[in-house]
């Protein structure tokens, strides 16, 4: 472990927000939150788990958003790293999971690169907490036995792009509102999706004002323009479970 410019072992948490529900954060996180000397915290993260800081720990905001980025990546690794040499415990909080579509590997070889101390903490992903709590199983014996998550907002740097023939099954997709209608194009053109294949676009998973719009790939056009950032993208037939449960449930519940 490295001592910072003041002689104390310090280290970087890379922690997982959860998807939103602040109740849906690990009690590693919390802890980590309340002995934490400095946060440095996402757009995606609800502030609300900001209240579990001491009032001595400072808390900067970095948050990046498709087309708004507050911070850009460098600025957010150099930012690691000076209060890596100012502070004992930095915790870095990202929605979700950081080591899922979170850059949580950057950050981790950057501070690699620079002999600093970090710890993974993993936390719910909204690619499995949204669909979850949206009465969307990712998975069904009867229905597939693979999903694929993918990410709608492929790396411009990136080696590995999305092998569109190959593509087939049940998908989540994250960060995929603003690019929908290629992604939707591709899948159709390319990937030999049916034009009835149901969608699911889950809108602040987990949060209070969640909200679930159900269509098919063939209907996109007539919901795109209420669509929005940030969505969770269900594609495939496990779509259909979600009636079949709200039906169970409200039969229960009457």
């Amino acid at each position: 472990m490295k001592q910072n410019r003041h002689n104390i072992e310090t280290t970087v948490y890379l922690v997982g927000a959860g998807p939103g529900d602040p109740e849906l954060l690990t009690l590693k996180a919390l802890r980590l939150i309340q002995e934490a000397d400095a946060i440095i915290y996402d757009d995606l993260v609800n502030v609300q788990l900001l209240d579990h800081a001491s009032e001595n720990c400072v808390c900067h905001y970095v948050g990046k958003r498709c087309g708004r980025h507050y911070k850009s990546q460098d600025e957010i690794n150099t930012l690691l790293l000076e209060y890596a040499q100012k502070y004992r415990r930095v915790v870095r909080l990202k929605g979700g999971d950081p080591m899922l579509f979170g850059r949580g590997a950057e950050e981790a070889l950057f501070l690699c690169r620079h002999e600093v101390d970090f710890v993974v903490v993993p936390g719910i992903s909204s690619a499995l907490a949204g669909p979850a709590i949206a009465g969307i199983p990712l998975t069904s014996r009867e229905i597939n036995a693979s999903v694929t998550i993918m990410t709608g907002h492929e790396s411009k740097h990136s080696t590995s792009k999305i092998n569109w023939e190959k593509l087939s099954g049940n998908l989540v997709i994250l960060m995929g509102i603003y690019r929908l209608r290629s992604l939707v194009d591709q899948l159709l053109a390319v990937s030999g999706y049916a034009e009835t294949t149901p969608i699911a676009v889950i809108y602040r998973a987990t949060c209070e004002n969640q909200h679930v719009d159900i269509f098919t790939l063939s209907e996109l056009d007539n919901y795109l323009p209420q669509l929005k950032s940030p969505s969770v993208i269900v594609i495939g037939d496990i779509v259909y479970l979600r009636e079949q449960l709200l039906m169970v449930k409200q039969r229960l519940t009457s």
